[in-house]
């Protein structure tokens, strides 16, 4: 009987070091791989040091920087805009376009509130009639200034 649980006791012990280790070799390659992706995320800053602040927004962002530029350019800082729910940048609209006040929605929140100032045009949005001036940034982009 003494062998068995000398065994079991065993097995336990190495069941245990095996998972110790695999979870310390889990550790070190997410440690190794974030320290590569770190790595790349630094490089093209380091290499182009001089850039603007606009320039390193833009290749972080891309064209929702340009966007964001678009609409701040566009639009009064006491502007009320209504953008897309669904629009895949439209939370962090909210810390790029302060302090202007954005509604997030469709018709029903464009016939809720007669604030609204602008609209913004993303493929396909809005999909309901508006009478307002039409300003494009580029083919799937743009600004609607609502006239009631």
């Amino acid at each position: 009987m003494k062998a068995i649980s000398d065994f079991s006791f065993q097995a336990r012990r190495f069941v245990r070091a095996i998972a110790a280790y695999g979870v310390a070799l889990l550790f070190v390659l997410q440690v190794m791989l974030g320290l590569a992706q770190f790595q790349w995320n630094l490089t093209e800053p380091l290499l182009e040091p001089n850039r603007t602040t606009e320039e390193k927004f833009r290749s972080a962002w891309g064209t929702f920087f340009d966007v964001v530029q678009f609409v701040k350019t566009q639009t009064p800082p006491d502007a009320v805009i209504l953008i897309d729910s669904e629009y895949i940048y439209h939370n962090l609209m909210l810390y790029f376009l302060y302090p202007r006040r954005l509604l997030f929605g469709g018709e029903s929140v464009f016939r809720a509130n007669s604030e609204i100032g602008f609209i913004l045009i993303t493929d396909g949005y809005p999909d309901y009639a508006v009478t307002g001036e039409t300003k494009m940034l580029d083919d799937s982009h743009g600004l609607l200034r609502v006239s009631r």
